[in-house]
């Protein structure tokens, strides 16, 4: 066996470097002496299914997660990354990341806001996102979610 097969056969190695990673093929290949279809080969041969173009190939997993943090939604974050958002919601969890929890850590700030009062649109145009992702964020930092047109009930003077 050569020593780019000796390479490739490692599939810990090879899922390290394309799944988690994110590597490009064409970079793989070159790390290990070999060729691209060799890559695409072993890949084929543990099971570890092919990323399609215009995958998040070759774009680190740092710079997908800042971008998913600075971003308003998933939904934006992908277009900044030239994917759709499940290309990225997938790259998040093969790396370990909970892509749904509160990525820039405004889901409790909302959520307090909405306890105080506001409601739902008034928060998505305040924090310039849509009713939904503001619904989301909500939802995940575990507050209930009022009867549409209902303020919130204060109680005190």
């Amino acid at each position: 066996m050569t020593r780019a097969n000796e390479i490739l056969a490692d599939r810990a190695w090879l899922y390290q470097r394309y799944v988690i990673d994110g590597d490009p093929v064409t970079a793989i290949a070159e790390d290990a002496g070999s060729d691209p279809s060799s890559v695409h080969r072993w890949l084929a041969r543990h099971g570890i299914a092919l990323r399609g173009r215009g995958s998040l190939a070759g774009v680190s997993n740092r710079t997908v997660r800042s971008t998913v943090r600075r971003s308003p939604s998933m939904r934006d974050a992908a277009r900044l990354l030239g994917v759709d958002a499940r290309t990225v919601v997938e790259r998040l969890c093969a790396i370990g990341d909970r892509p749904h929890a509160d990525p820039d850590g405004r889901a409790t700030t909302i959520a307090e806001r909405y306890d105080s009062g506001a409601t739902l649109a008034e928060l998505a145009e305040e924090y310039a996102m849509s009713v939904r992702t503001v619904r989301r964020r909500v939802l995940a930092a575990g507050r209930t979610l009022r009867p549409a047109g209902r303020p919130a009930v204060q109680c005190g003077p």
